[in-house]
């Protein structure tokens, strides 16, 4: 993240404070060498402040622009809606006409990725305010933007009318500005000169609409239909589909050999068949190494508390960034197998991921007595992470094609400049199968169980993935084909898939049936 040094931070709050209620015209930006982000946001918040107090229809617009969930969360992007029309205005005009002292251009310039999250913390309790419920026809409203302070700042018609501890979740309507993470430039056109169409998406996965986000190889729905217990590592038996069901108890042959090419203890031959998938079954993050998802600037990282690398345990304190970035995780996976490489990208919203189990209410006064708002207070002892369901399909296990090890590299994208990762890897190869004299796919026969005797070759490659500068990579997982698929099965016939902890978060796998 930018940071601002210590003399522009003086000038900055020294600069921000005089103009809260300034009508004159003037551009502070001129007096800082090094344009910080945080400032920009927050000259944006105090201008959107102003406009949503005394502006019903924008209000409303927010709020309905916030729950279409474009990309899966409660985001309005700035760019995508700044001249969409409301009540005969435009949201910029709007805008204009409260941005006293002529900030806008020089924000839309600065901020390219303007975003306004609308936060939906009902999860926590329903006295906290969540988007799905907000009444605009009340015009209290709190704007509060994304800081690396100790605290949240929130501003009302402009003047600071709340500082509240980023630990604790109030009950009034919120508006928080920050940096859309999900979006992207599809090119670099000169600064200033952007429209909506220079923006779009950074994958598919993370588009709201009646597609599935996940297809198979053949582009149809991928769906593993099996009810799951977030808070269980074990799943129904369902889950276990064709030759997986009865993998677990195979002799001889590894339970691959069995799914993939339907070998058993008196058949050491067989044809692969394409109807199995490798897929990630669930994810878990890990409470020690969580502070990892959220040390990006737009994660409301918590700069003020040191931290020793990525393995440092998460504070109590580091926990209030939690709270505030409520809404989803952009996750990469990255897999790697001989020549397939695929990104799969993947939105996992923090109320499916961690659970509170507790938390405390209390009343808040201004200075007259009068009861202000309800606030919930969260303490880390209580944030209790949870099993995700993904079902993300891979690749079959073509031992022709594929190496008997294949690796995913767990990432949590993060904004930033994109940057390209570029690995060698040496991977191991079964010789052991043959191919029929038609030469097709359908006729390659493996022959032995495991590695037939024959042993492996090694082959050395190079891939390439893109990232963010400011992603971070929450650990890699390698998984062999003599691997068990199954780790075990309960009393009550419940199944533990095989299960993988990549450091800063634990994966579920298991070939799946198409």
């Amino acid at each position: 993240m930018k940071q601002l040094t210590f003399t522009a931070i003086i000038i900055s709050l020294l600069l921000s404070c005089s103009r809260i209620d300034s009508n004159k015209s003037e551009n502070k930006y001129n007096d800082i060498s090094v344009i910080d982000e945080e400032v920009v946001y927050k000259d944006f918040a105090v201008i959107l402040s102003r406009a949503v107090s005394n502006e019903p229809s924008l209000r409303e617009f927010i709020r309905n622009e916030a729950l279409r969930q474009f990309d899966r969360d409660y985001d309005v992007f700035y760019p995508w809606v700044k001249n969409v029309n409301v009540d005969n205005r435009t949201f910029r005009d709007i805008l204009l006409s409260y941005d006293y002292e002529g900030m806008l251009d020089i924000i839309e310039n600065e901020a390219p990725m303007l975003n306004i999250l609308v936060p939906d913390w009902s999860w926590i309790d329903r006295s906290c305010f969540s988007v799905r419920t907000w009444d605009t026809s009340n015009n209290y409203v709190g704007v509060s933007y994304r800081t690396s302070g100790n605290n949240q700042i929130v501003f009302s018609n402009g003047r600071i009318e709340d500082l509240i501890e980023k630990n604790v979740v109030p009950s009034y309507p919120m508006l928080i500005v920050k940096n859309n993470e999900r979006m992207v430039l599809k090119s670099a056109p000169t600064k200033g000169c952007l429209d909506k169409n220079d923006y779009e998406l950074y994958d598919d996965a993370f588009a709201n609409t009646d597609e599935p986000a996940t297809k198979d190889s053949w582009g149809n729905p991928w769906y593993i239909t099996v009810d799951t217990d977030p808070d269980s590592e074990y799943l129904p038996a369902s889950i276990l589909q064709g030759r997986v069901s009865t993998a677990y108890n195979t002799l001889y042959a590894s339970p691959r050999d069995h799914i993939y090419y339907g070998m058993t203890a008196s058949q050491n031959t067989g044809e692969i068949d394409y109807n199995y998938k490798e897929t990630i079954l669930r994810i878990k993050f890990n409470l020690s190494n969580i502070n990892a998802l959220y040390d990006d600037s737009d994660d409301f990282e918590l700069l003020g508390h040191s931290k020793n690398g990525k393995n440092a345990s998460y504070t109590e304190d580091d926990l209030k960034d939690l709270i505030w970035a409520d809404g989803s995780l952009e996750m990469l996976f990255v897999i790697k197998a001989g020549d397939y490489l695929d990104v799969k990208p993947r939105s996992i919203s923090f109320n499916e991921a961690f659970q509170i189990n507790k938390f405390e209410l209390k009343n808040k006064y201004n200075w007259l007595g009068v009861k202000k708002a309800i606030y919930a207070h969260i303490y880390k002892e209580y944030l209790v992470p949870r099993w995700v369901t993904l079902n993300i399909p891979l690749f079959t296990w073509n031992i022709s094609q594929s190496p008997k090890e294949y690796r995913i590299i767990v990432i949590e994208r993060d904004s930033g400049i994109t940057r390209t990762v570029t690995e060698s890897v040496e991977e191991n190869y079964m010789q052991n199968y043959t191919v029929g004299i038609s030469g097709t796919f359908e006729d390659l026969v493996k022959i032995g169980f495991n590695y037939g005797g024959q042993g492996t070759v090694k082959r050395t490659t190079t891939y390439s993935y893109q990232t963010t500068e400011y992603s971070d990579s929450l650990g890699t997982l390698n998984i062999n084909y003599t691997e068990a698929v199954i780790s075990d099965i309960d009393s009550l016939g419940m199944v533990r898939p095989y299960t993988q902890n990549a450091g800063q978060a634990t994966i579920q796998l298991l070939p799946t049936r198409i």
